[in-house]
């Protein structure tokens, strides 16, 4: 959980700097919510 948590905090500290990630695993993730969205 606390890895989750980690996560959700860098992926919206990513979204409010708007700085490109560096793992790039937020884009994915958006990309993925998109494209699971018909």
């Amino acid at each position: 959980m606390a890895k989750m948590d980690g996560k959700k905090s860098y992926w919206k500290s990513s979204t409010v700097t708007a700085c490109p990630p560096i793992s790039g695993e937020p884009e994915q993730i958006q990309m993925e919510t998109l494209s699971a969205k018909p």
